[in-house]
């Protein structure tokens, strides 16, 4: 399952917070424990004063690279891990009182850390903090505590993978055709624009049906979604892994054939256009034929030449009596 955490950027979701929230994150660390640290060190607490002051100078030094779209020089670890000795800390110096920013601190540990690292950093948090309530107070106070923070970082997770289910929810009905299950038209733009600038071989496969209306006309419009249901669902099994199905409006889909040059593009459309040629339509024994317009990629086309390409050959395929391919030259 995706995590708010990114694989291979420590502070992923800090990196992707705006600058403006980053500055506001970097004065809130400021007022609050500066103060904390000259406080300390009023009452003769130096290690403690000490322990703050590092939390704010590595943290501060983080968040000013990340402001200023920099790779930190430092691991987001080294701030978390100053959090937690001046946590554990507190505790030892000014008592049961200073318990409390354990609870926001396991808080901030599964928001910018990955499950495996949250989760050990928030038990050594436990364990300190653990340690030193033990000294100030009494067994059942300690036990109280851990159960409690347990109880807060199983809730945390839960809320986390609650999110993340409605983020790719979400993403997912923003992406796709909810008839078919096809990627949309503007996931189709996103990801040729993609394939353009990288340069990578591919074609396209622009598929309409057949006398579609008439499907409509004699069948019902239900029979008529029954097979556009069935067309994307035969693309997407006679498919390879990286390749991509889009429903561009009515009747007409497109499929991107990734590392796939025109000649082989033309040996795999006449086996799909076979292949749908097999989609029965209702309850009646006819079946659906298809034409298709192909073009493969070259370096100077745009984005709306390639499409224009594969539109010509398709409107040349249905001109020359429909249930065939045409490949571009």
């Amino acid at each position: 399952m995706g995590r708010l955490y990114r694989s291979g950027d420590q502070g992923g979701v800090l990196a992707s917070l705006p600058i403006k929230t980053l500055w506001a994150l970097w004065l809130i660390i400021i007022v609050v424990f500066i103060p904390f640290s000259i406080k300390a060190a009023v009452f003769g607490d130096y290690i403690l004063s000490l322990s703050f002051l590092l939390f704010v100078l590595t943290a501060s030094v983080y968040l000013y690279s990340l402001a200023h779209r920099k790779d930190p020089p430092l691991s987001v670890y080294l701030p978390l891990f100053c959090m937690c000795l001046a946590q554990s800390l507190g505790v030892y110096y000014t008592g049961i009182q200073a318990i409390f920013w354990a609870y926001p601190s396991v808080i901030v540990f599964y928001f910018v850390l990955p499950d495996r690292a949250a989760n050990i950093i928030s038990a050594w948090l436990i364990i300190q903090s653990s340690a030193s309530l033990y000294l100030q107070t009494d067994l059942g106070m300690t036990l109280r505590f851990i159960f409690s923070m347990l109880v807060v970082c199983g809730l945390i997770r839960l809320m986390i993978d609650f999110v993340l289910s409605l983020k790719d929810k979400l993403i997912s009905l923003s992406i796709t055709d909810p008839l078919t299950g096809a990627f949309n038209r503007r996931h189709m733009d996103e990801r040729l624009s993609e394939n353009i600038l990288s340069g990578a071989v591919a074609t396209l496969l622009m598929i309409d049906i057949d006398h579609f209306k008439q499907v409509n006309d004699t069948y019902g419009h239900d029979a008529g979604d029954e097979v556009l249901i069935k067309l994307v669902s035969c693309l997407k099994s006679h498919s390879r892994h990286n390749d991509l199905v889009f429903r561009m409006g009515g009747e007409e889909f497109l499929m991107l054939l990734a590392d796939t040059n025109k000649e082989q593009a033309a040996i795999y459309a006449e086996h799909l256009r076979l292949e749908l040629a097999k989609i029965v339509i209702g309850e009646s024994c006819r079946t659906i034929t298809v034409s298709i317009g192909a073009s493969e990629m070259i370096e100077q086309d745009s984005l709306d030449q390639w499409l224009k390409k594969a539109d010509v050959c398709l409107y040349q395929a249905k001109n020359q009596g429909r249930n065939q391919v045409i490949m571009s030259a």
